[in-house]
């Protein structure tokens, strides 16, 4: 037997011994038509936004030219949740947050943060699709020297979290806290990318930010490899 083979078995089954092979879920997400709220400018009240970007627009879509459809969040149900060994930040820039979207297991403490020399306040609410959001926390941040103002904030239960800002009322994130281990966001290009699935048979679910509720399909896993795509339709915009 070969080096390589030899390394290959081994490490196959080093992976049996220590709970079975992990797989590479990876899919592409793209966008069906198009979306009747389309983005579109945004006026900027406060100098220093104007200062920092002058051009400013909703965002609702970040979509390539074959409808490549990016900021989706993909979970595979089941597994263990774990938080995040090191804390996810989101960043208040250029009077927007960045990133616009976040994934995190629950239990995960995100640190929000503002580099703006303005005041924001971070306005947080759980929403729920369709009915009024739950209002989770509202505090104020403001930066004029030094380090960036921030705070720490827990994530104990599934849910998916709006951020806006009442100063700004064009700034908003999402948040999406999953009772789940394997998790990805789609890129620009609409790929996304789950490490480390267990082998098993499971339902995978994609969400976006315009749509009331997520789609979803079953995937095996069988070792190695295993893929998953999904294709939302701008018609149906907030269903």
């Amino acid at each position: 037997m070969n080096t390589t083979k030899s390394l290959t078995l081994g490490a196959a089954m080093l992976a049996l011994l220590t709970g079975g092979l992990r797989a590479d879920v990876t899919g592409k997400i793209t966008l069906k038509g198009t979306p009747a709220n389309a983005d579109k400018p945004i006026k900027a009240t406060d100098p220093k936004c104007k200062h920092d970007k002058p051009d400013f627009k909703t965002e609702n879509w970040k979509t390539g030219a074959a409808g490549e459809l990016a900021e989706v969040v993909v979970w595979i149900e089941g597994g263990t949740a774990a938080p995040a060994a090191t804390m996810p930040v989101i960043d208040q820039v250029g009077c927007q947050y960045v990133p616009h979207v976040t994934a995190i297991s629950k239990g995960t403490t995100v640190t929000i943060q503002n580099t703006d020399v303005t005041l924001h306040n971070v306005h947080g609410v759980e929403w729920h699709g369709k009915g009024a959001p739950t209002q989770l926390f509202n505090f104020a941040q403001i930066h004029m020297s030094g380090p960036p103002s921030a705070k720490n904030q827990k994530f104990d239960k599934p849910a998916v979290i709006k951020l806006v800002c009442d100063v700004h009322p064009w700034m908003n994130a999402w948040l999406v806290v999953l009772d789940s281990p394997w998790f990805g966001v789609s890129a620009e290009d609409g790929t996304v990318k789950i490490a480390g699935v267990a082998d098993g048979e499971y339902t995978v679910k994609a969400w976006h930010s315009q749509f009331a509720t997520p789609l979803e399909q079953k995937v095996k896993v069988a070792g190695g490899a295993a893929t998953v795509n999904f294709e939302f339709d701008a018609a149906n915009v907030g269903k």
